[in-house]
């Protein structure tokens, strides 16, 4: 049906081409550039402006921030994991004051860097999909550009508090900016706390702050220059995915296995942690009238971490793991006492602290030779369980260069580079004892290579037995260094009747391993530096947009680039080795968006179609195997993806006080080759297993591939609002255990029969409804000194008023039963959503 749609699409375009006969003297869409992206309007002029203006020189089409289908997009469809176009988050490039943000290890956006800073990032322009962006090249979904520095700060000062149900329970944030005083002086300053005692899921909790100042000095009349310096320290307890076995027995979706209680105290065991500060320096040039050259650097600084449980020989303390559930047991009686005893007692469906401490105070041992000194033994409490800390310790330098120069009045060029250098240092991190006095750094897993090898258990050959105690580092230990340089060019040209833009881009990328410790298994090729590995990648982007009149827009636009591989993704086993992937190659990428664009005083309506295709692509996969004592690595190639699919975003006023807006979003997004996976383990530099994945025309998972809006708002006159809105999406899958697609599998099990199907078969979620309201008022206060005010807003906001539970998200487990090809032996598990959800807040604006 969407080949339909598509085709209906580009004949309704072309007869809207055909039919028109002359141009109406109106003045069409113009982007809004405002400080507050809540009230980012789309200016609109009337009949009589446009006249005066004249045809024969409409305004080129431009995207700003509320537009229908971005807004629901981003907001609206968040609750279903939503993805515009199903896009990965490296199709997407944000930058703040002309800096790229992306990560070089995944290519995502560091949104916690600057979380719970709102009244600060809200000036920002939105570019979607292809189109040309006046601060850097762009991503193939699309860009954001933030500018924070305080001269650009709409002048207030405002206090807020709020209230939810949410990850958070409170919320209270204080914010003032100076805006350009007469002195050339700016100042800006923000800070908040989130927190939660304990959020929806039992034994979650949430302690965000964040702080912001920002100094802006007037130079000359002709540049300025910025600091800004920012954070978001931030720690919560995390929530499990979750069996659906677990749902049935214990009759909630709420059902969290990572805490415990110790004492009377809920632990969560699986804590993160993160704090990594930013400081910014922006200096601006006005070359000439026609001239500007903006200059950035950045420096990041700081730390994230999660936590986890550690054990060595001994009994697995997840009380969710699959030998204790009532499924493991052959036996139907086994089966009920074994549900009976969970229902009943806490301990057994949730982490029992107390077991672990007694496991650990009864544990005595003697290790002799230790840190490799002959004769030298230690005997104590050696802790049978731990609380791990995954470490990792992150630098990032950036620096940016933006030249922009108006040839003329039709012709703007941009060119601009980019330059960063990221350094992590990762490494674990001995974070609780748990009642004993040291833990041994022995791998404990090596153990069977022992026999031949001696050396194998240990984590560090130059520190052999080395006892490890609180706050000492243990286990693997390495750096990933990242660099990247980008060199991009841009022409834009704004006609009577057509508007164009072509850039090109070149970028070189490249990536090393250093390892800090000497791995019994590897001892040659885990310390040190590895060779330096090095990608040049090219894109290429253009488009054009036809102008009918000043109120219907047609655009085409296209893009041809490659992409390096990311660091994440390249090093198959960086915790002991430097292998990589065998074919590490650029990804290559094409894309192409076509669409229709009207707007009038009443009316805004813009579809779009789309098609992008990616070939080259690799993947990492590691797991835990309690089968191999090992992590598994699944190292993938070959990857090809198809998106192609049809986005409608519409917005009427059907009077002075209300109006409708739509978003529909339908996408069909597969996989399109058949991918190459071979598969290694941590603990042995051999492959285990080669092999083809078969899932050519499966889906891509994650983001539902269809997503419907619609929304109801009243404004009225005395500043009071309220939006009620209607979302439904369909067409989710299920992430895939690629190996479950491959001959060794499926060897042995009849084609087409119900086992192969349930082997092979992929899960389509469930579809989902939810409503949304969301309403306010504003109050305008006066004060002693004539013509001041002050502003006293409130609103409510309650998501998912039906009260629906539906899957969010999941995965099937990595394992597989090999010996009885049992589908169901390793079921999946989900994530689900929180229920109805609500906020109330209160701001006061000086």
């Amino acid at each position: 049906m969407l080949k339909y749609l598509l085709l209906l699409t580009a004949c309704l375009l072309w007869g809207n081409l055909r039919a028109q006969k002359k141009p109406v003297d109106t003045l069409g869409m113009m982007s809004a550039q405002v400080n507050d992206a809540d009230a980012m309007p789309v200016l609109l002029m009337d009949e009589t402006e446009g006249k005066q203006s004249g045809a024969s020189n409409m305004p080129p089409l431009l995207t700003a921030a509320r537009d229908p289908f971005y807004a629901a997009a981003t907001f609206q469809f968040s609750a279903f994991r939503f993805r515009i176009r199903g896009y990965e988050g490296h199709y997407f490039q944000t930058t703040i004051n002309g800096l790229s943000m992306n990560t070089l290890e995944d290519g995502n956006t560091p949104w916690l860097l600057w979380s719970g800073l709102n009244d600060v990032f809200r000036n920002a322009e939105v570019v979607q999909g292809l189109r040309n962006s006046d601060h850097v090249f762009g991503g193939i979904g699309g860009s954001l550009a933030m500018d924070i520095r305080a001269a650009r700060q709409r002048r207030r000062t405002q206090f807020s508090y709020s209230m939810s149900n949410r990850s958070y329970t409170h919320r209270w944030m204080f914010t003032y900016h100076s805006g350009m005083q007469k002195n050339g002086w700016a100042f800006s300053f923000s800070g908040s706390r989130r927190w939660a005692a304990e959020g929806h899921a039992p034994g979650s909790f949430y302690d965000g702050w964040s702080y912001f100042m920002g100094i802006d000095k007037k130079l000359s009349e002709h540049q300025s220059l910025s600091l800004s310096f920012f954070g978001s320290p931030l720690q919560y307890g995390r929530q499990a995915a979750i069996l659906m076995e677990s749902i049935a027995l214990l009759g909630t979706t709420r059902y969290n296995p990572y805490w415990g209680y110790q004492g009377s105290r809920k632990r969560n065991a699986n804590t993160s942690i993160a704090h990594q500060p930013v400081l910014l320096l922006t200096h601006e040039r006005k070359l000439n009238h026609r001239s500007n050259w903006l200059n950035s650097f950045a420096w990041i600084s700081g730390r994230r971490s999660s936590t986890g449980l550690d054990w060595y020989k001994a009994a697995d303390p997840r009380p969710d793991y699959y030998r204790y559930l009532p499924s493991f047991q052959s036996d139907s009686s086994l089966r009920v006492l074994t549900a009976d005893a969970i229902r009943e007692q806490v301990s057994l469906r949730q982490i029992n602290w107390e077991k672990l401490y007694q496991a650990n105070r009864e544990s005595v041992e003697t290790i002799s030779d230790v840190n490799g000194v002959t004769g030298r033994n230690v005997q104590g409490l050696r802790s049978r369980y731990i609380i791990e800390e995954r470490m990792n310790a992150q630098q990032r330098i950036h620096f940016s260069s933006l030249l922009a120069m108006e040839a003329s009045e039709r012709l703007m060029l941009k060119a601009g580079i980019q330059l960063q250098y990221q350094a992590q240092h990762r490494y674990k991190k001995l974070n609780d004892l748990l009642g004993g006095e040291f833990y041994v750094n022995w791998n404990q897993f090596a153990e069977r290579d022992a026999i031949q090898n001696a050396d194998a258990i240990q984590y560090d050959l130059d520190q052999p037995n080395r006892i490890i105690r609180k706050g000492d580092v243990f286990g693997y230990d390495y750096s990933l260094f990242s660099r990247s340089g980008t060199a991009w060019m841009q022409a834009s040209f704004t006609g009577n009747k057509i508007d164009g833009f072509a850039a090109v881009s070149l970028t070189h990328t490249a990536y090393q391993r250093e390892g800090h410790v000497r791995n019994g298994l590897f001892p040659g090729a885990s310390f040190g530096k590895s060779d330096l590995v090095t990608f040049n990648t090219h894109a290429v982007k253009a488009g054009c947009t036809y102008k009918l009149n000043g109120r219907r827009y047609f655009f085409l636009h296209a893009a041809l680039l490659t992409r390096a591989p990311l660091a994440a993704d390249l090093f198959i086993s960086p915790r002991t080795r430097d292998t990589r992937q065998d074919v590490p190659v650029n990804e290559q990428v094409q894309s192409a968006e076509a669409g229709y664009a009207w707007n009038t005083p009443l009316i805004r309506f813009r579809l779009t179609s789309y098609i992008t295709r990616s070939q080259n692509g690799l993947d990492l996969l590691s797991f835990y195997h309690d089968e191999y004592k090992s992590f598994v690595n699944y190292a993938i190639n070959n990857i090809g993806k198809l998106y192609y699919g049809v986005e409608i975003g519409g917005e009427a006023q059907l009077n002075t006080n209300w109006s409708l807006a739509i978003a529909v979003s339908l996408g069909r997004h597969y996989y399109n080759s058949r991918q190459q996976v071979s598969v290694s383990l941590d603990n042995d530099d051999y492959i285990v297993a080669k092999e083809e994945i078969y899932i050519r025309n499966f889906r891509l998972p994650g983001s539902p591939q269809e997503a419907y809006h619609t929304e109801l708002r009243y404004q009225s006159s005395r500043s009071f609002f309220f939006n009620l809105a209607a979302n439904y999406s369909r067409q989710r899958w299920l992430d895939m255990n690629p190996f479950r697609r491959t001959y060794t599998a499926l060897q042995g099990v009849t084609e087409q029969s119900e086992q192969w199907n349930k082997i092979i078969g992929q899960t389509v979620l469930p579809p989902a409804l939810i409503m949304n309201l969301f309403t306010g008022k504003s109050w305008l206060l006066h004060t002693a000194q004539k013509g001041k005010y002050r502003t006293l807003q409130g609103y409510i906001s309650v998501s998912n008023l039906l009260n629906q539970v539906f899957i969010t998200g999941g995965y099937e487990q990595l394992r597989f039963d090999m010996a009885e090809k049992d589908a169901d032996r390793f079921p999946p598990k989900f994530y689900f959503n929180q229920g109805v959800l609500f906020s109330a807040g209160l701001s006061f604006r000086l």
